[in-house]
């Protein structure tokens, strides 16, 4: 019997799960301009969101957070600690963005991250993982596709 844990299904998996990240993501830009329409101040909404998003996966990896050590090499902290800086960063400035703009004017805008990931991959991760001239110009494809389709829907 062939195993199912294949290359090709954890790419598709990977793939699965990208999509609802993307799309988990685009809800809550939605849900913070439905929160900037009460005169909430963006950056406390984020640390409310962000809060909220800790509690949640404290609780799902209740398990593994008992013995991190043997989770996270301590090298490795700091990439986590600095993707966490880059993320609240992220989605501080995403929230300031939405509260003096309108949602499609500044979410496609946030398009521009395939791009981002993919010159850092390029710099830092060239020996696992491989970015092709078809993936960069699929990339600034749909980039340059969804700033179109946002400037285009704003009148």
């Amino acid at each position: 019997m062939k195993s199912f844990i294949t290359e090709k299904n954890m790419v598709i998996l990977g793939m699965l799960c990208a999509l609802i990240g993307g799309s988990a993501y685009g809800a809550s830009q939605f849900m913070f301009k439905q929160v900037f329409k009460q005169n909430i101040d963006p950056l406390v909404a984020v640390s409310y969101a962000l809060l909220s998003g800790t509690i949640i996966l404290m609780i799902l990896n209740l398990k593994s957070l008992k013995k991190p050590e043997k989770q996270i090499p301590k090298e490795a902290y700091i990439y986590c600690i600095i993707a966490g800086i880059c993320a609240s960063g992220g989605l501080g400035f995403s929230a300031l963005a939405l509260n003096i703009a309108p949602v499609v004017v500044v979410s496609p805008i946030f398009a521009l991250v395939p791009l981002v990931t993919l010159s850092l991959t390029v710099i830092f991760l060239k020996a696992t993982d491989q970015v092709t001239k078809k993936i960069w110009i699929g990339a600034t494809l749909v980039v340059v596709g969804v700033i179109f389709i946002g400037f285009g829907s704003y009148q």
